[in-house]
């Protein structure tokens, strides 16, 4: 799981130095969307419109699920959604009706869809006529988001997995665990 011998001095050294970081275990990847909505989400649940975060996946049963079938390597119909509504804090975001909406969902781990069929999907169930009300979409993948920003690692946006062993000794186990070995770096 982790690399913490002591690191053989090297004249280039870079990628030595690097090594301890490197062993890390990634999180779930994800595929993202952000989305134009007019007049907002019409949720069916009262009070979810005045959620900034909405976490979308139907019973404890259903987001285990398909939380499980992600870590087996397979795209989940109903994903775990977690929709964002920024206008709700920020009332000026929306202009002209038409709200920001963003969302995304885990998708297994070398996963090269597009996922914003299933996150659309998955919110509709929640909020009947929501597709309809979508103005315009942008969706991005796992290799996109990392492509975008190498600190995605394959589309994790967490840096990691949150197991015992890495929130113990993230990013790396040392006594200076956020040392790099490279003068000024």
């Amino acid at each position: 799981l982790w690399d913490i011998g002591l690191l053989a001095p090297v004249q280039a050294g870079l990628v030595e130095q690097a090594s301890p970081f490197l062993h890390a275990l990634y999180g779930a990847p994800l595929a993202t969307v952000h989305l134009a909505v007019r007049d907002g989400i019409p949720w069916a649940a009262d009070g979810v419109d005045r959620a900034g975060t909405v976490h979308v996946g139907g019973s404890i049963e259903d987001i285990a699920a398909a939380e499980a079938a992600t870590s087996r390597g397979e795209m989940p119909a109903r994903p775990f959604v977690l929709v964002a509504q920024q206008s709700v804090a920020d009332p000026t975001r929306a202009v002209d009706g038409v709200h920001p909406i963003y969302a995304y969902a885990h998708v297994p781990a070398g996963w090269s869809g597009d996922g914003e069929r299933a996150i659309v999907d998955q919110i509709e169930r929640f909020a009947p006529g929501f597709s309809e009300r979508i103005v315009a979409s942008s969706s991005t993948g796992p290799a996109a988001l990392e492509l975008h920003d190498a600190n995605l690692v394959r589309g994790d946006i967490v840096g990691g997995t949150n197991d015992p062993w890495q929130l113990v000794g993230r990013p790396r186990l040392a006594l200076d665990p956020y040392a790099t070995g490279v003068p000024g770096a």
